[in-house]
């Protein structure tokens, strides 16, 4: 488990790194595009930066499937409030809580309400997160919770 994990990390490394670099790079230079993949790898398990929890894969491109068409829902209604002529904005700050969710799953959690368009993760403590939401036109409180929610049992799912 422990030799899976880390060829998931590798090559998920590489992956990145030749989506920085661009294609024409790495075919030109690939010996250059390895060391450097390798080197930043052996680093970072010399310095124990990397964590090796086992990740679900399908449930992970599922959850970034889900996510991505949340995201492009949420865009057209931030560009739908963006564009209208009288722009009134009714925003607030929202406190949620994420006490049971691991340091990962917070991780998730967070950046995911951040990629949402019109939503952003202000400040974090042990407990709780506050969020600010663009415009609760649309939706009322009880309504923003229960799609944070949704969103929070989804991360749950992934590591179940």
């Amino acid at each position: 488990m422990l030799l899976w994990a880390k060829l998931q990390h590798l090559a998920a490394l590489l992956i990145v790194w030749v989506g920085l670099i661009g294609l024409d790079d790495a075919y030109n230079h690939p010996y250059l595009s390895l060391i450097s993949v390798l080197v930043t790898y052996f680093i970072s398990l010399r310095l124990k930066l990397l964590f090796f929890t086992p990740v679900p894969i399908i449930k992970s491109i599922a959850y970034c499937i889900w996510l991505l068409v949340e995201v492009v829902k949420s865009a057209i209604a931030v560009t739908k409030i963006i564009w209208k002529d009288n722009l009134q904005l009714n925003s607030c700050m929202l406190w949620l809580e994420f006490s049971k969710l691991s340091p990962v799953e917070k991780v998730i959690y967070a950046n995911s309400i951040t990629l949402t368009p019109g939503t952003a993760v202000v400040d974090t403590d042990n407990k709780r997160m506050l969020v600010h939401i663009l415009s609760t036109e649309i939706f009322d409180t009880a309504q923003l919770h229960a799609d944070f929610l949704k969103l929070k049992n989804k991360v749950l799912k992934i590591q179940q």
